[in-house]
């Protein structure tokens, strides 16, 4: 579409050429000029250069209207010439519409640069002026016979009346009101130039400076004629020679912003780690603007800043300052030029500096992003705590770092000696063997070493870190199983580093590709070479450049692209994998620009940076990040972030926090976690404590009621830890121990409970056997000493007191008995769980149903402690419920022994007033069972016990 609109453009110039020659013969055969030839030629030579002018004025410039009025200027012209003809009927024409060249001519002075006018008082002059010049020549010539200024001419065949004063008055107004209306345009134009900026005047100015003198020269050419026909003729030539000149001033004016290159330009001018202010003057150096400002967009303040670093808001666009923004593809801001207005009527130069601008950008982001990186490696690697030596392929040791007891020697005694100084023979013979060795693979070894008089097993890992030095990392693998995962680990991370550490050595500021129409490769930079490893020769050249640098899945897209640009886009920006020689994809963003060649020869110039390492690291990154996202929603602890003021950061808190207090990240962002969490009276106590582990750095752990938002109190467990050296922050870690804080009172309640037991079970039975058994002992004691005195005085008397004393000793055996079923029956050692329920139904004041299916004997622990249940269950029975009747069940189930005792009495028992269920309660508890106590109002009262057989 472009070329068939170029060749049309192209055909006009014969056209220029065939009224320029028509012209010239007219004038050369005219009767009524005084020196046809050199006005012939005068005339034709401006026609043309007028004509020719706009034709390339268009075809550079088809969206600007000044190539069209140029050429309206040559073909008014044209007409003018026509004056010198011989033809009545043409002169008659030249003499009516020989004016309008001027109305044209003042209309492309007011129209540039943009080539239409601005205002409408601009249009409704330049209207006037046109309605002026061309009533001036019709109405003066219907009533004047002649032709001014011209003897021996024909008459005039547009006559209708012949009154030459008539014409005469009539030209006379039309002059008057073409000098009002030139005055006018004269005042629009300066108007403009003081208001124009520097670039704006810098675009005028030529136009303005030639123009105006060849006004100037035809206004004198006039005045001058009057007076003098020789000075006349002397300062035609020279008025004609300037008038002649202007439209190259024009032309040179649309095709500098075409012809010049401002990329290479800024790249050369700007160095390759630009400050913002060196960036900023080498943006107004290319773009003639020294008004120019250069603002930075600042990720971590979402905001812009100038070149010194101060904040700087974006204002709206004003007739003289406009915006042009600098963004990514995907519309992520980099930057902005605030710049003069004039720049806008240059758009080519300003998208050309603007997109070699964003490379340079996103270069430069990407280096710091390296460099990031590169800091993180090392801090990484200076953390390792295996032995780290850098050692010359020669053998010299370069650095050390490690744990100095793990060293032969202390490390300054190492440093620039060999390794065959300081290491057994046979050892430092394999390390030199492997140092000297080719290649950038991995070398292992392990080997044996006195330490302290001790043996310890070593490896060493050689990893190359250049041409002329490698990596070793030694690590005492003497518990070597125990240490292998961790040395996997970090074996990756030295391998990282020398990944890392190739890339940056490698890395390619900028690639520059030169293709034909076709695709066909011209030419490409030496940075393309290095970076995809082929060379820049006859075996590539004139080959579609996505054959050479493509996969095969992205060429039918490259050779779209080609088709787009030669359909007419000045612009393409893309993002896609390149394949290196050896096969490496890479990312390349791809900015493709429209340009012409020495010998004029369209061309695309493909630019393009490589985003491999940035790409790759944006999506480690978002690994990571989306892993302890993770792992902080789905821990139970209590996770918040804060500074070390103690404050909430922007990371906020997790899951199992909000959870817990009630607060989310709107809530808690931004103020003291213990403003939070804390009880007022406690808010000193903990920040205290936070800031003493700040300042200490030693994280302690403290328990501390917290209280959340609904005013629920829990008691959690918290210490600190710090989020990495250079972040400044904390993690607050805490556990909720409100649970376990109940459970331990109530073990130590259980344990109290327990041994108030024993103690009222010994005073009880103390007070038993000195009550019952001891008193029949003691009388017991002093009837046989009573006996024994009457034995020989009173043989019969003696006789009874023996009897007396065995009846008492019944008594006291049968008592000692009946306590000592109390302690811990008899029955139940002998004959088990079954007999003893029997007995205890047996001695019961009140009928008793007993149900038992144990099938064999229980462990002991388990048998006490069901039939304390029973008995317990069967005096309270008898004491508290007015039961008639009593159900006792024992029976064995799934690996329990679950026990019920049920009456039919008043109920309302509680187990807490009272000491024997509680105690019932601690001795099953104490062997993992459970106590239960139903005892509703009127119903009865049941009491269950559940005891596991494994807890015995």
């Amino acid at each position: 579409m472009k070329l068939t609109r170029d060749r049309l453009w192209l055909g006009m110039i014969p056209a220029i050429i065939g009224l320029a020659t028509l012209a010239a013969v007219l004038t050369a055969r005219s009767n009524h000029e005084g020196n046809p030839t050199v006005q012939a030629a005068v005339l034709t030579v401006i026609g043309v250069i007028f004509g020719v002018s706009g034709v390339i004025a268009r075809m550079v410039r088809p969206d600007n209207g000044t190539g069209l009025l140029l050429l309206l200027v040559s073909l008014l012209w044209f007409i003018n010439a026509f004056f010198e003809a011989n033809s009545r009927w043409v002169l008659g024409l030249a003499s009516i519409f020989g004016s309008l060249f001027l109305a044209a001519f003042v209309h492309l002075m007011l129209a540039y640069p943009e080539g239409k006018l601005g205002s409408r008082l601009e249009r409704r002059m330049i209207a006037g002026l046109w309605i002026t010049a061309f009533l001036s020549g019709a109405l003066p010539a219907i009533f004047n016979r002649g032709f001014d200024d011209c003897e021996g001419c024909p008459d005039n065949p547009f006559l209708v009346a012949d009154h030459p004063q008539t014409a005469n008055a009539l030209q006379a107004i039309f002059t008057v009101v073409g000098f009002v209306i030139f005055v006018g345009v004269i005042v629009l134009l300066v108007r403009r130039w003081r208001r124009a900026t520097l670039a704006q005047r810098r675009e005028l100015g030529p136009v303005y400076i030639s123009g105006g003198v060849a006004t100037a020269l035809v206004t004198a050419l006039f005045l001058v004629s009057s007076v003098s026909d020789s000075a006349g003729n002397v300062l035609g030539v020279v008025a004609f020679v300037a008038f002649g000149a202007v439209p190259l001033f024009f032309l040179a004016g649309l095709l500098q912003s075409r012809l010049y290159r401002p990329g290479p330009r800024l790249l050369r001018e700007v160095p390759d780690e630009p400050t913002p202010e060196e960036a900023q003057a080498g943006l107004r150096s290319v773009l003639g603007d020294p008004t120019l400002q250069f603002l930075s967009w600042l990720d971590e303040t979402s905001g812009y800043v100038d070149a010194r670093g101060n904040p700087a808001e974006l204002v709206p666009d004003t007739p003289r300052r406009v915006t042009t923004r600098i963004d990514t593809d995907d519309g992520r801001p980099l930057a902005v030029l605030v710049h003069d207005a004039a720049l806008r009527h240059r758009q080519a130069l300003l998208d050309e500096v603007v997109s070699t601008a964003r490379l340079a950008i996103q270069r430069d982001r990407g280096v710091q992003a390296l460099r990031r990186s590169e800091g993180r490696s090392r801090a990484l690697l200076g953390a390792i705590p295996d032995l780290m030596f850098r050692i010359a392929r020669d053998g010299t040791y370069l650095e050390v770092q490690g744990d100095p007891a793990q060293l032969i020697v202390p490390s300054e005694q190492l440093i620039g000696q060999a390794v065959q100084d300081f290491l057994p023979p046979d050892i430092s013979d394999r390390f030199l063997e492997l140092l000297a060795a080719p290649g950038k693979d991995v070398r292992r070894m392990e080997y044996r070493l006195l330490i302290g008089g001790e043996p310890r097993d070593f490896e060493a890992r050689l990893v190359p870190a250049g041409e002329d030095e490698m990596v070793v990392i030694v690590r005492d693998f003497t518990d070597r199983r125990h240490l292998e995962d961790e040395l996997s680990l970090r074996l990756e991370a030295v391998q990282r580093e020398q990944a890392f550490t190739r890339a940056v050595v490698n890395v390619a500021p900028v690639i520059f590709l030169l293709v034909d129409p076709g695709g066909g490769i011209v030419r490409f930079n030496d940075q393309t070479e290095r970076l995809f490893g082929i060379r820049d020769d006859d075996t590539v050249r004139g080959k579609p450049w996505w054959d050479v640098f493509l996969p095969d899945e992205n060429r039918p897209g490259a050779r779209a692209y080609c088709r787009m640009m030669n359909a007419g886009a000045d612009h393409l920006t893309d993002e896609a994998e390149w394949v290196a020689r050896d096969g490496r994809h890479l990312v390349i963003r791809t900015t493709a620009q429209r340009v012409r060649d020495g010998d004029g020869n369209l061309r695309f110039l493909i630019c393009g940076q490589d985003l491999t390492e940035l790409v790759g690291q944006r999506r480690e990154l978002e690994t990571q990040r989306d892993f302890l996202s993770a792992v902080g929603r789905a821990t139970p602890s209590l996770l918040v972030i804060v500074e070390s003021d103690g404050t909430v950061a922007s990371e906020g808190t997790n899951y199992a926090f909000r959870e817990l207090t009630g607060y989310d990240d709107a809530d808690a962002i931004g103020r003291p976690f213990w403003d939070l969490v804390a009880p007022p009276e406690l808010v000193p106590e903990v920040k205290e404590a936070f800031e003493e582990q700040v300042e200490s750095g030693v994280s302690l752990e403290h328990e501390t009621a917290w209280i959340g938002s609904s005013g629920q109190w829990r008691m959690v467990a918290w210490w600190l830890r710090p989020l990495g050296e250079q972040s400044g922050k904390f993690v607050v870690c805490g556990t909720d121990i409100t649970e376990r804080k109940a459970q331990e009172a109530e073990l130590r309640a259980s344990r109290s409970r327990i041994v108030d037991a024993a103690d009222d079970a010994r005073q009880r039975l103390e007070r038993n056997l000195h009550d019952g058994a001891q008193q029949r002992l003691v009388s017991l004691s002093l009837a046989l000493r009573l006996a024994q005195a009457k034995l020989g005085s009173d043989p019969d008397a003696a006789d009874e007191i023996l009897a007396a004393a065995g009846e008492e000793l019944t008594h006291a055996i049968a008592e000692l008995r009946e306590l000592a079923r109390g302690i811990h029956p008899a029955v139940l050692t002998d004959r088990g769980l079954d007999a003893a329920l029997e007995a205890l139904a047996a001695r019961a004041p009140l009928p008793v149903e007993l149900s038992t299916n144990l099938e064999e004997r229980l462990p002991g622990p388990v048998e006490a402690a069901a039939y304390y249940v029973v008995a317990e269950a069967l005096t309270n029975v008898a004491k508290y419920a007015d039961a008639t009747a009593v159900r006792v069940s024992a029976e064995r189930n799934d690996g329990r022994v679950v026990v019920e005792v049920a009456d039919n009495g008043v109920g309302g028992a509680d187990p807490t007033l009272g000491s024997g269920l509680r105690g019932l309660a601690d001795r099953v508890e104490a062997l993992n069972g459970q106590l239960a106590v139903e005892s509703a109002v009127g119903i009865g009262t049941k009491v269950r016990a559940v005891i596991p057989l494994a807890a015995s």
